[in-house]
């Protein structure tokens, strides 16, 4: 998690600005059943939030935990695994604003301010 300066150069609190700009915050966590997790290479969440209609329509990229760290989702665990992607070619860039850009060895991506993306 990397902070964007302000426009005007005065500092601002990341946590704040995800909550304020809607990123989620996790509560609690279930952890994965024992054997899948000794034998997993990496982890990520899954959180599905349908539309008020039931559709689901946004995939949440980035999720806070509680008022800790930042952690990826399981699709973008799978990418980084599949594409043998370093955690040092891996950015998530917040301002005031919320998200801003995340980069992701290669790709640069532009989700919503609350860390979603809308599913194609």
């Amino acid at each position: 998690m990397l902070k964007v300066k302000s426009k005007d150069g005065h500092d601002f609190d990341m946590g704040k600005s995800w909550i304020e700009n809607g990123g989620t915050v996790a509560v609690g966590a279930e952890a994965n059943i024992a054997k899948l997790a000794e034998a997993a290479s990496s982890y990520g969440f899954i959180d599905i939030n349908p539309d008020a209609d039931g559709t689901l329509r946004r995939a949440l990229l980035i999720i806070r935990y509680r008022d800790q760290d930042f952690f990826p989702s399981r699709a973008l665990q799978t990418i980084r695994e599949y594409e043998q992607i370093h955690d040092q070619e891996i950015a998530a860039y917040i301002s005031e604003n919320g998200l801003e850009r995340m980069r992701f060895g290669k790709h640069e991506l532009l989700p919503s301010r609350d860390g979603t993306s809308l599913i194609n």
